[in-house]
Order: structure tokens, then C-alpha cells, then sequence
């Protein structure tokens, strides 16, 4: 199983140990949203206290154990302290990127590494063609490491699923939106014929093949690993991860369209008078349409899964993502084969969730037996 709380996890050579919580010098209680493995070893992560509105990052190493850094410190993300004094830090992953509230809620200010906003930019002009359908975030400034966007209105996908009191129209009428929306904009932009791994892998930003996917399953492989240490369970992951890769590469790839390149539930607003909106278009590239299509279905049974969506209100959602896929003509083994892709690489992210680590475990089991058996 992927869990870091594993018994043996320092003798059998596994990476650091994640814990739940973690304390600071004032005696707040900080939880672990979200961790991430970084090339040096060590562990970056996200945590939340209900005791503040900000979120912190942190570093875990096997040397220093935990560290928890003040409200917007960051080294390698200079303009984050000025933004974090005078609004409110949402997201933040150590050393990559944090977003901030503004105190008015009128703008979120996505900060980068200094020089990268650029980058930022040029994927949100890539993604004019979901403005087509789909409320999409203005750009209002920029600066070497930041940028600024405006706020949309609205509830996420996710948080709506969760929602008892929504009535089973309301989230069917939801989801008929988002088909005709997505087949709009999918539909409508001309698509192009697949490109080769060599001109895919030379440019990222621009393309996103079954071969980068691939070597996405292989850098989460590897992280995962981390986690496992040498053994059964590390064997049994590169075997599944074998699997999911043939599956990607074994079958010709469909044309090329506008993608989102991580498009799931907390990606999407909806309001009752604005509709629907697409959220961090930073990721926008062209790939294939069962990339977006096969993560969001892997997405819609992860949140089943983990108890946060009934089996109705997920079966809705998993059967808009399927008629979507039938109306714009995709190839039923390429949808397989890329949200088996996003099924598996999802049980390894979710490893380094101490709370989901014991799902991600089960998740992970589960798929190595429908995939290789």
C-alpha cells in the first residue's frame, strides 16, 4: 500500500515519514493539505489551522524533521511577503508558487518564482478558445513574479458535489452545462494531427503527448516509490506503472485539441447567474481530448471514494464526462487509457497526503488488479 505510515517505513530505506499535524511556537494546530516530493529528498508542504485564514508552507527532511514557515515566507518567491501583509494566502506550495486573496476579494495574485509570470501569460493567451463557453479569470497585471487576476463568482464543482442540500436537477442541469460548454469549445477549435514524442518533449508548454504522459507516470512512480522504500510494493507499482504506460502507447493517439491539461471538479466555478467558470489556465496546451476528459472521470470516482460525493451524485457526473467523450468522438481505449493514466498518478500525489494516504493505498491495490491481472 501507498501509505507513509508505514510500520517499517525507516528501516526498510522509505523516504520521510509525513505527519497529519504539526504544531508552531504559539501552539496552533496546523494540518497537512497537501505535500509534495522534491528533488532534493525532502518534502515540501501546504498545511491550514482553523484558528487562521492563511495557509503556511513548510519543508519536512529527514535530517531537521518538520519546518514550518512563517505566513508568506518564501525565499525563492520574493513578492509573496508583500501580497501575504495585505490579503490572505490560499494556496502555497514551497519554492514553486502561492496565491493570494486580496482583502476585497475583488483579485487572486498568482506569485511565482521571479521572471516565470511570463510563462503564466503566454498559457493564458493559449487558452482564448475556452473563453468561447466558459467564464475565464481577466488578466489585470503583472509583474516578474506575479500576476493578477480578477475574481469570479461562483462555488466549485467540488464543494457543490459535496452538498446535500443541492437538489439532483440542480447538479444534473450543472453537468449538461459543462457537456455543452466543454463539446463547444472542444468541439468547435480545428484539431491537428498528433505530434511526435521528440517535437512534444521539446516543447511542453506547447504540446502534451502520450509519451509526456508517460513520463509522467514515471516521475510519480519514482516519487511514490520514496514512500515505499525497496520491496514487494515498489515492485508491484512499477508493474502497474508499466501497464498504465503500454495502455498510452499501445493504441494510435487521437488529433490534437485544446486541453487543460488538469482539468477536475476544483477547476470549475458555477453560479447561478454567471454559469460556469474554468479556473488556473496556466496548464493550457493541445493533447489529446481523452487527457482531460479520462482525469476528470479518475477525478469524479476519487471523490466517491474518499466519501466527499455520493454514488449518485458521482454516477451523474461520471456519465456527462462519458457522453462527452462519445460526442466528440473519442476513441473509448484512448479515454481508458488516460484516465487509467490519471487514476494512477493520482494514487501516488495522494501518498503524500497524510490524510488520503491510506485510500491512495486501497485506490492504487485496486487498479494494479483491474490492470494486471
Amino acid at each position: 500500500m501507498l501509505s507513509p505510515a508505514a510500520g517499517a517505513a525507516a528501516e526498510s530505506g522509505a523516504g520521510p515519514m509525513i505527519p497529519e499535524q504539526v504544531t508552531d511556537r504559539q501552539g496552533l494546530t496546523w494540518t497537512l493539505t497537501r505535500a509534495w516530493p522534491s528533488a532534493d529528498g525532502s518534502v515540501t508542504f501546504e498545511a491550514a489551522s482553523p484558528q487562521s485564514p492563511h495557509v503556511r508552507g513548510g519543508r519536512l527532511t529527514d535530517a531537521d524533521g518538520v519546518t514550518l514557515a512563517p505566513v508568506g515566507s518564501d525565499a525563492r518567491l520574493p513578492e509573496l511577503a508583500g501580497y501575504a501583509a495585505t490579503g490572505t494566502v490560499v494556496v502555497h506550495r514551497p519554492g514553486r508558487r502561492a496565491v493570494v486573496r486580496t482583502n476585497d476579494g475583488s483579485r487572486f495574485i498568482k506569485v511565482v518564482r521571479p521572471g516565470r509570470a511570463e510563462s503564466v501569460l503566454d498559457a493564458a493567451g493559449r487558452a482564448d478558445e475556452f473563453a468561447r463557453a466558459f467564464r475565464v479569470p481577466a488578466v489585470l497585471a503583472d509583474t516578474g513574479g506575479s500576476v493578477h487576476f480578477a475574481a469570479l463568482r461562483g462555488r466549485t464543482v467540488h464543494d457543490l458535489g459535496a452538498d446535500r442540500s443541492l437538489a439532483p436537477p440542480a447538479w444534473a442541469g450543472l453537468w449538461a452545462e459543462w457537456a455543452t460548454a466543454w463539446t463547444a469549445v472542444i468541439g468547435a477549435a480545428p484539431a491537428a494531427a498528433s505530434v511526435n514524442a521528440s517535437a512534444a518533449r521539446n516543447n511542453p508548454s506547447r504540446f502534451h503527448s502520450a509519451e509526456a504522459e508517460v513520463d509522467v507516470v514515471q516521475t510519480w512512480t519514482g516519487h511514490a516509490q520514496r514512500l515505499l522504500g525497496p520491496g514487494a510494493a515498489a515492485t508491484q507499482l512499477t508493474e502497474t506503472a508499466e501497464r498504465v504506460s503500454a495502455l498510452l502507447t499501445d493504441t494510435a493517439a487521437d488529433p490534437l485539441v485544446s486541453t487543460h491539461r488538469d482539468l477536475h471538479d476544483k477547476q470549475l466555478l458555477w453560479h447561478p447567474r454567471d454559469g460556469l467558470s474554468l479556473l488556473d489556465l496556466d496548464t493550457a496546451t493541445r493533447g489529446e481530448a481523452a487527457l482531460d476528459l479520462g482525469n476528470m472521470a479518475a477525478h469524479v470516482l476519487l471523490r466517491q471514494r474518499q466519501g466527499l460525493w455520493s454514488a449518485a451524485t458521482a454516477g451523474t457526473a461520471e456519465a456527462a464526462v462519458r457522453h462527452t467523450a462519445a460526442r466528440l468522438g473519442v476513441n473509448p481505449e484512448r479515454l481508458h487509457a488516460y484516465e487509467m493514466a490519471a487514476r494512477f498518478r493520482i494514487t501516488c500525489v495522494y501518498a503524500y497526503r497524510p490524510r488520503w494516504a491510506a485510500l491512495a493505498g486501497r485506490l492504487q491495490s485496486e487498479l494494479r488488479h483491474q490492470l494486471c491481472r
